[in-house]
């Protein structure tokens, strides 16, 4: 082997995926052999590659827990980057569900795998993959989460493996992933829902034909209902896998909590049904010699021990036992006759058979003769019921071990075999899948039913599937009137005919729909385009590109409007170099404010209004109000303050706030006062020498309209005054 990492001594690969190599090697310095995953060089060179596995290992880092993998190291070596952590010899869940679960099991590893993401969950880490091949089991049965390769840490922002595809296994993904919509902890505990699921019947919840079928059944398939045994952990699943996130348990904690209130009020409050589990058991199976003979059968009822093994049923806490702890205790004794037989026949006690009761005889009978027109209630019962077919058929389903039950149960899966096919040819074909699954519960791994049930459900599930895409394109059809082609993500046409094509790729309503989209926005981007609305006819474009990206007319089109926006971009060069050179040569004539319609105010505005922000006509606004700052100052000096206010005025329109025209005004309002004082005394003195209206330029009359003019501050026309001015005082050099 040539890999080489220094202080690691490497054996074997293990496996290989998208994220690299597992090889299983030994740590030289502590002498323990450790699973070494490796990056190796060459994609280890694509920075997103590198970048995503090193989050991994930053990810497991900053996790300590019992049941989730340990990182021990983390570096690089000339053959690329990688990841030592604990090497697990053992089974992977996968393996021991198709081994076979008891029920029991299942919950003590749901409970130890909940705390798992809980403790994660808590720590800002959702780990986005949570499956049957990402679940190991250590030597003493305790188990441990694996694979963080896709997780996600919620408060860095960091997510492995992301992009276009689907992260996950399509299994067990919640609907929110499929839909593209954000996640959190919620979703962990949907995939954590799908395992159960599959822990409890050997199957997933939810499965098609392809990985896309299988993922769009968990947006729109029903949530799937669990057989009359174990009905009473369904609401459990519905909270698990709800297609809302809201609607599911708020956090590993409390979904712990449920299955612990479910359970006991299901078993352990019932004192009076524990005892009718103990009695059926005994009338069940009869030993040929006494329990008591036995010394070691007795121990595997120890209940503070998993039964055979020894070990906490859950970690064990500081103090004392744990609630799940006790939710598998109390679970525990349910079916303490049947594990005691179990235990018998593996070999903690001698090996023997024993003979079977009538009455559970009968209840084979009962099986066998099941034609399943009947309830399912009357045949099964419920648990506690007076009728005792609940507790046979579930001490029944724990006694793989007896001849005479293996026999008897698989007689009674190819009877229900028989009958769905029956009632399938009838045209009964959720009575026919009803017969499966029913079968399926008394041998899960019938070969005849397992294909069966696989070829029922693909048949349903085209009859599902045909019915989704008629509702997708009737609402496509709406959008496309309502002219909600594109936009509005999720409720559009465009969106509803790509999922009709996920679900039947060659669906020719959705092409043909497709296409009309493309045609629609082809029309409305050249119309936008001929009424100059070239942003747009852009926009359209761009849509038109998402919808058909390799269509050559959207291409053609938009190198036309980019010619057209080049063309007006150099018109509008154009124009502007017009208005500056007139709008300066109004300026230099005078013509700061008038006349109306030719004067350098009104030049430099209307730029401003084509071209906002147009730095030289900023200029030359700014350039007029020096101007007139000049104007004002040169009409003060002999006195004449109605001129230069009337000029201060203008230069304030052309620059609002101009601070050395503001500070002018200030100035001449104190010396206008003065100014009125002034002709108010010479009008006296007119009047006294009856200088009333005459003569001409000193009477009384004349002075006192002064005085008004500067009240009003209408002494001038301002716009003659400023031509004039301009010519009495010009510009400086």
């Amino acid at each position: 082997m040539n890999m080489s990492i220094p202080g690691y001594t490497v054996l074997h690969e293990m496996s290989r995926g998208g994220m690299g190599v597992v090889y299983l090697a030994i740590q030289k310095a502590l002498d323990r052999q450790v699973a070494l995953k490796v990056l190796p060089a060459a994609p280890a060179r694509d920075p997103a590659f590198r970048k995503a596995f090193l989050d991994e290992g930053k990810v497991v880092a900053r996790l300590t827990h019992p049941n989730i993998i340990t990182l021990y190291d983390l570096g690089h070596t000339a053959d690329g980057y990688y990841i030592s952590m604990e090497y697990i010899p053992g089974k992977n869940l996968k393996e021991r569900i198709r081994e076979g679960l008891l029920l029991k099991d299942s919950v003590q590893i749901i409970v130890q795998l909940a705390q798992a993401l809980g403790y994660a969950h808590r720590h800002g880490v959702v780990h986005r993959d949570i499956k049957p091949t990402n679940v190991l089991f250590r030597d003493d049965r305790s188990l441990v989460l694996t694979d963080f390769g896709v997780a996600k840490l919620q408060d860095e922002g960091i997510l492995l493996r992301s992009g276009d595809a689907l992260i996950g296994t399509p299994g067990y993904v919640p609907p929110e992933r499929v839909k593209g919509e954000p996640e959190d902890a919620r979703s962990d505990l949907y995939s954590l829902g799908a395992l159960f699921y599959e822990m409890l019947l050997g199957m997933p919840p939810y499965a098609g034909e392809d990985a896309q079928a299988t993922a769009l059944k968990h947006v729109h398939e029903p949530i799937p209902e669990l057989p009359e045994i174990l009905a009473f952990l369904q609401p459990i699943l519905n909270r698990l896998l709800a297609k809302d996130p809201g609607e599911r348990f708020r956090d590993a904690h409390e979904f712990v909590q449920s299955l612990e209130e479910i359970v006991r009020a299901r078993f352990v409050d019932d004192a009076d049904l524990l005892r009718k589990l103990e009695d059926q058991v005994s009338l069940l199976v009869k030993p040929t010699q006494a329990w008591s003979d036995r010394s070691g059968v007795p121990q595997a009822f120890d209940t503070t021990q998993d039964l055979g093994h020894g070990r906490p049923l859950v970690g064990a806490r500081a103090r004392g036992a744990s609630r799940s702890r006790r939710l598998l205790r109390r679970l525990g004794w349910v079916a303490a006759g049947a594990v005691a037989v179990t235990v018998w026949h593996y070999g903690l006690a001698p090996r023997m058979w024993y003979s079977l009761d009538p009455q559970a005889e009968h209840v084979l009978q009962q099986l066998l003769a099941y034609e399943g027109t009947q309830p399912v209630a009357s045949l099964l019962g419920q648990m506690g019921a007076e009728s005792p077919y609940a507790t046979y058929t579930f001490a029944l389903a724990m006694l793989q071990g007896h001849p005479r039950v293996m026999e008897g149960l698989k007689e009674v899966a190819a009877r229900f075999e028989t009958r769905a096919r029956r009632e399938w040819r009838r045209g009964h074909m959720d009575q026919a899948l009803l017969l499966v699954r029913q079968g399926l519960h008394f041998q899960p791994h019938h070969t005849g039913l397992a294909t069966l049930e696989r070829f029922m459900r693909g048949k349903l599930w085209e009859k599902q599937r045909a019915q989704i895409m008629t509702e997708l394109l009737v609402q496509a059809k709406g959008h496309m009137q309502e002219a909600r082609l594109i936009e509005s993500k999720g409720d559009n046409a465009f969106d509803h005919y790509n999922a009709v094509l996920l679900l039947d790729r060659n669906s020719r309503e959705a092409r043909e729909g497709l296409t009309r989209i493309s045609q629609r926005l082809t029309e409305d981007a050249e119309t936008a385009r001929q009424a100059g609305d070239l942003e747009r006819s852009l926009a359209l474009i761009d849509q038109g590109l998402r919808v058909d990206p390799e269509g050559n007319g959207f291409q053609t089109l938009k190198d036309a409007v980019a010619e057209d926006q080049r063309a007006l971009g150099e018109k509008h060069r154009r124009l502007v170099a017009q208005w500056l050179e007139r709008a300066q040569g109004q300026f230099q004539t005078g013509r700061l404010t008038t006349p109306p319609g030719d004067n350098a105010f009104e030049t430099y505005r209307m730029l401003l209004a084509v071209v906002p922000g147009q730095a030289e006509a900023l200029a030359g606004l700014e350039q007029i109000a020096e101007r007139c700052v000049q104007l004002a100052e040169a009409a003060r000096e002999p006195g004449n303050v109605e001129a230069s206010l009337a000029l201060i005025d203008q230069g304030l329109q052309a620059v609002p706030g101009h601070a050395r025209l503001a500070e002018l005004r200030t100035a001449l309002g104190s010396g206008q006062a003065e100014a009125i004082r002034g002709l108010l005394g010479k009008a006296e003195q007119q009047l006294v020498a009856s200088r009333l209206t005459a003569p001409k330029g000193d009477n009384a009359l004349e002075t006192y309209q002064q005085i008004l003019a500067l009240e009003s501050g209408q002494y001038l026309q301002t716009g003659p005054f400023c031509e004039k001015s301009h010519r009495q005082y010009p510009a400086a050099p």
